[in-house]
């Protein structure tokens, strides 16, 4: 630490560490369609589910040292930038807001295991968006990440393919154990890419 006028300033190695930690973690939901833990009762959805939201919660110490020690990473919202980050947060608010006065505020704050649809789990994609818009800055690093979901949407489409034409299989589903949710996942990413 270097003391200025009042003002620390942390040392580019600090930095670095946590922008290689946050930038190694976001670059995981590569694997978000591979990941399947075949001992819980609902493997493809609840599985993903749960990815989410440990990885989400182990970089979170590390996202938020960063915003706290580097202030050109902090988010910024006012009234000029009435933008898609407002929105988010406003959805989440209203997300948490509702759940507390809903008829069953533990339902709708965890969800089911079958669906993984609750407000924690909304709020840890909330919390990857936000580490996303924080830590990547460069085209590069966005092409980067895009370049790796895309490719991740196409081994998922080949082995779909694979499993229907050359496997016969009724209703292939890939890794998602639903042909519905896995049509719902690949139909992004043709606008994507």
């Amino acid at each position: 630490r270097l003391y200025v006028g009042g003002i620390v300033y942390y040392n580019k190695t600090m930095r670095k560490i946590l922008l290689g930690i946050l930038t190694g973690g976001i670059m995981l939901t590569v694997v978000y369609p591979f990941f399947n833990l075949p001992s819980v009762f609902f493997p493809f959805i609840f599985s993903k589910g749960l990815f989410i939201q440990v990885i989400g919660l182990v970089l979170l110490p590390f996202w938020l040292a960063l915003i706290i020690l580097y202030p050109r990473y902090r988010l910024i919202i006012g009234y000029r930038s009435f933008n898609i980050l407002s929105v988010v947060i406003c959805w989440g608010i209203i997300l948490i807001i509702t759940t507390l006065v809903g008829a069953d505020p533990v339902r709708s704050w965890w969800g089911t295991a079958e669906r993984m649809t609750g407000v924690f789990t909304i709020l840890s994609f909330i919390l990857w968006f936000l580490m996303i818009i924080t830590v990547f800055r460069s085209k590069q690093q966005w092409r980067w990440l895009l370049r790796g979901l895309i490719l991740g949407a196409v081994i998922v489409s080949g082995q779909i393919i694979y499993a229907g034409l050359i496997l016969h299989q009724f209703r292939p589903s890939a890794w998602f154990g639903s042909p519905g949710i896995a049509g719902s996942y690949l139909l992004f990413f043709p606008f994507l890419a």
